[in-house]
């Protein structure tokens, strides 16, 4: 009776590591890098890669006026 448990608490150990190191799409870039006449051309989707804010930036210090 011990060992089945075992064995099924190892399957699901196994599984739920197998998930965590799947890759997801979230991540994947969907942008196309083309070569017209000698120049690097890099299209970027109209969609962000990432659906929340990964870097904000704040503006800490202007010199000057706009």
């Amino acid at each position: 009776m011990k060992t089945g448990k075992l064995k099924w608490l190892y399957l699901v150990i196994c599984l739920v590591a197998l998930l965590a190191c799947q890759k997801f799409e979230e991540g994947k870039w969907k942008g196309v890098i083309e070569e017209v006449d000698g120049v690097t051309v890099v299209k970027n989707p109209g969609e962000p890669m990432y659906r929340k804010e990964v870097v904000a930036f704040e503006e800490e210090l202007r010199i000057g006026r706009a």
